[in-house]
């Protein structure tokens, strides 16, 4: 649950956002001390028109989805839990621990990453949409299945994005902050 100051904030975030749409946009964040201030778009992909109109205009980088940044926008409870802000498409879940969100989670086929990967694509299309910095490791509970792991470079480095496959095609991924992102098992 979140507290009504948090859904306040977010619904400021949300509207003004949505009328962002072009490349280098501001987005919307909001900071440590909980304070709204304006920073540049966290990623410097543009996001393909199908990875707008899939998610509702919340695109999903490594680093954030929508206006939520991973490890800076604050969510209520010290517990890990699962949430979705106000505004946010169903089709995202996003993880809370220790008051802050820290990933994303994605299981149907609308919303994509900002590089315009979604569920049912197949391994080979999220290689050509990831062709540096994607590693491969084997299932832990689907012995035909994979997870694809982009690491991004440099300072982003402890972001990722995970890509869960049945060997063929992506089941299911998510985005976030390390160590969270990697968790196999999700909490609450």
């Amino acid at each position: 649950m979140t507290s009504r100051f948090q859904r306040g904030v977010l619904a400021a975030i949300v509207a003004p956002l949505a009328a962002c749409t072009g490349r280098g946009a501001p987005t919307r964040a909001v900071d440590d001390t909980t304070a709204v201030r304006s920073t540049s778009a966290p990623d410097s992909i543009t996001a393909p028109e199908s990875a707008i109109a899939a998610g509702s205009g919340w695109v999903v980088g490594h680093r954030s989805a929508g206006p939520v940044r991973f490890g800076v926008t604050p969510a209520a409870g010290d517990d890990c839990h699962y949430t979705v802000p106000a505004g946010a498409p169903s089709a995202l879940r996003f993880m809370a621990e220790s008051g802050r969100v820290v990933r994303v989670d994605v299981d149907s086929a609308g919303p994509a990453t900002d590089r315009g990967a979604r569920v049912g694509m197949t391994e080979a299309e999220v290689r050509r949409l990831y062709p540096d910095g994607l590693r491969t490791m084997p299932h832990k509970y689907d012995t035909a299945g994979h997870y694809l792991v982009f690491t991004p470079p440099g300072p982003d480095s402890g972001f990722r994005i995970v890509f869960e496959t049945d060997g063929q095609r992506v089941t299911t991924w998510r985005a976030g902050a390390e160590p969270a992102v990697e968790y196999v098992e999700k909490c609450g």
